[in-house]
């Protein structure tokens, strides 16, 4: 596992050295319960959140380094995959363990079904 986090390492490296590049950060759509964090999957809301958003900002963006870097969480793959094909962009799509904070689970799975995925929205909006 040390060598695919060194791999996958060097082939962020690789992306960032390249002589023009945009750094384009997705957040995976909407999400279901489920027992932990990680194993969160997509709602048809969300996989249209991430189709919707392919269509308008993906391609917006236009040309796009392969590879395309996400979590490994599920939830992330699948908006990404959804996201560069309704962008119509030809790239690969690479997970890269570092990028779902791991060190947060299991802990951050019981803090979010106590509070809820989004206290500061439902603050915002009414106060509480």
């Amino acid at each position: 596992e040390d060598r695919r986090e060194l791999l996958n390492a060097t082939s962020f490296a690789k992306v960032l050295a390249s002589k023009e590049l945009s750094v384009v950060f997705l957040r995976h759509g909407n999400t279901g319960k489920a027992e932990t964090d990680y194993d969160r999957q997509l709602t048809s809301l969300g996989r249209e959140q991430a189709a919707t958003a392919g269509r308008s900002f993906g391609r917006e963006v236009g040309a796009f380094s392969s590879p395309a870097l996400c979590s490994p969480a599920p939830r992330c793959v699948d908006t990404a995959e959804i996201f560069l094909e309704a962008a119509g962009a030809a790239t690969r799509l690479e997970s890269v363990p570092a990028l779902y904070d791991a060190c947060f689970q299991p802990a951050g799975s019981a803090l979010f079904r106590e509070l809820g995925y989004a206290p500061l929205h439902r603050y915002l909006s009414d106060g509480s």
